[in-house]
C-alpha cells in the first residue's frame, strides 16, 4: 500500500478536460445562483400548499374548506378592516415562514433580496385566484389584506430565517 501511494504521488497530475471542468463550474455558479423566477416558482408553489392549509382554519373572502367562520370569527371582533389584515397576515405569513423553512439557504437569499416584489406578487395573485373562484373582493378590505399579507409575509419570512440559522442548526 505504501507503495502504491509513492507511485500516486510521483506520477504526473493529469487534468481533467476543459468541458468537463466547465460544466463543474457552471453547475455550481446555478445551484449558488438561482434566478428569481425559479424561486418565485417555488416559492408560488409551497404557497398554493400551505394556503390551502390554512384555508381549513380561516375562510378567505368567504373561500374555506370547513363549514363556519373558523379563526374569522375571532379576527371579526377587531372589525372588518381587523379582520381583513389579520386574515391577510395569517395566509401569507405561514406561507413564507414554510419557505424560510423549507427552501436552500441560496434561494432564500434571492428570496429576501427581493422580499417585497416576491411577496407582494404572491399576494396580489392570492386575491386573482380568490376572484376565478368568484369571491367578490371589495377594494377597502383587500388593501388591508394586501397590507396585512405582505407585512407578515416579510416578518414571517425573516422571522423563518433567524429561527433556522440560529436555533434550529
Amino acid at each position: 500500500m505504501k507503495k502504491e501511494f509513492i507511485e500516486f504521488l510521483s506520477s504526473e497530475p493529469i487534468s481533467p478536460p476543459r468541458e468537463i471542468s466547465q460544466n463543474i463550474i457552471e453547475k455550481i455558479s446555478r445551484d449558488l445562483n438561482p434566478s428569481s423566477l425559479s424561486v418565485f416558482a417555488k416559492v408560488s408553489l409551497i404557497h398554493l400548499l400551505v394556503g390551502s392549509i390554512t384555508l381549513l382554519f380561516c375562510p378567505q373572502f368567504g373561500l374555506g374548506f370547513l363549514s363556519g367562520m373558523g379563526m374569522m370569527h375571532l379576527f371579526m371582533t377587531l372589525g372588518s378592516f381587523g379582520c381583513a389584515l389579520l386574515c391577510g397576515s395569517f395566509f401569507l405569513g405561514f406561507s413564507t415562514l414554510t419557505v424560510a423553512l423549507i427552501l436552500r439557504p441560496e434561494e432564500i437569499r434571492v428570496v429576501r433580496k427581493n422580499n417585497f416584489i416576491q411577496i407582494s406578487l404572491l399576494a396580489i395573485f392570492s386575491l386573482l385566484i380568490f376572484m376565478i373562484f368568484g369571491e367578490i373582493i371589495v377594494s377597502g378590505h383587500s388593501m388591508a389584506w394586501l397590507l396585512g399579507g405582505i407585512l407578515m409575509g416579510i416578518f414571517s419570512l425573516e422571522l423563518g430565517w433567524y429561527l433556522r440559522k440560529n436555533i434550529l442548526t
